[in-house]
């Protein structure tokens, strides 16, 4: 991953779906284990039309986290906007 702008999975989720998450969906989402945060995301980012991409990493703790970041079209894109 190339380490470009930084995004939440709040800006991940808004991105795709084109909506904020509701309150109860935010929720779901902080209780959900990590492997199952993981899903999400790469879920989120197959549906985003190749906007952000995922690599799987394992942190200092020895679990997998995925992280995501958008490609270099995506964040064109975005700065256009601004």
């Amino acid at each position: 991953m190339s380490g470009g702008m930084c995004y939440s999975f709040d800006d991940l989720f808004r991105a795709v779906k084109r909506r904020d998450m509701t309150e109860s969906e935010a929720r779901q989402f902080r209780n959900m284990t990590q492997d199952e945060k993981n899903r999400m995301v790469k879920q989120l980012v197959n549906q985003s039309d190749g906007a952000f991409k995922s690599e799987d990493r394992v942190g200092s703790d020895g679990r997998t986290y995925t992280a995501f970041e958008a490609t270099r079209d995506f964040e064109m894109e975005q700065r256009r906007r601004v």
